[in-house]
């Protein structure tokens, strides 16, 4: 049920119609939690779909509801890796860099070879201008990632570069793919990617093959 409540709100979203969306929200947290799809997940979907198609400040507004739902969750739930992961991709999806930063500190203090958490600091320190720690983070990212992971590693290193060399950015993301990352229906609502998302090359990139 809430696998298909997410679909439902992602359409609407992508329409703009904010009151549906959120009448949908609220219709999800009433029901009970689903494997796969905690409501958290759905409520960021539907800010990340209201932000990728020009509604930014509903997308705030939402995104916050995700924060809420987040750090509503009992302590034996929150204080797993996983939820906090999540809780801190929802302070950056609304914007509250100065709340993701000392998350993703933690999160990689306690497990610096996942790429995921490296890969966001690095998006963290090219968003505020710190270019030589956002390098860092970027070359920390070499050889981290499984080699089964399929590009994991070139498409975080794209999401730091979009943020000050949207050229390096379509190289990386363009090899990320050549390895096998597999391309998603959210790759246009990326928030990450953002800076590329006007870009031509990206929307070429975008549009259907064949």
């Amino acid at each position: 049920m809430l696998s298909l409540l997410a679909k439902q709100v992602a359409a609407l979203a992508a329409l703009g119609r904010v009151d549906a969306v959120n009448d949908l929200l609220d219709e999800s947290l009433a029901l009970p939690p689903q494997q796969g799809w905690p409501q958290g997940v759905i409520i960021r979907v539907a800010a990340l779909e209201l932000r990728g198609h020009g509604h930014k400040e509903e997308s705030l507004a939402v995104a916050q509801r995700a924060m809420d739902w987040y750090r509503a969750l009992p302590p034996e739930g929150s204080a797993a890796r996983g939820v906090r992961f999540a809780l801190g991709i929802s302070y950056m999806v609304a914007e509250r860099w100065d709340r993701a930063l000392p998350l993703f500190e933690a999160l990689v203090a306690e497990n610096p070879d996942e790429v995921d958490y490296q890969g966001v600091l690095g998006v963290l320190a090219a968003r505020r201008d710190d270019r030589e720690e956002a390098l860092r983070r970027s070359e920390s990212l070499v050889g981290l990632a499984d080699p089964y992971d399929h590009g994991r590693e070139q498409y975080w290193q794209a999401c730091i570069a979009a943020q000050c060399d949207i050229e390096r950015a379509m190289i990386l993301l363009r090899d990320s793919y050549a390895r096998g990352r597999r391309f998603d229906v959210d790759l246009h609502v990326d928030p990450w990617l953002e800076p590329l998302h006007e870009y031509p090359p990206f929307q070429e990139f975008l549009a259907p093959k064949g």
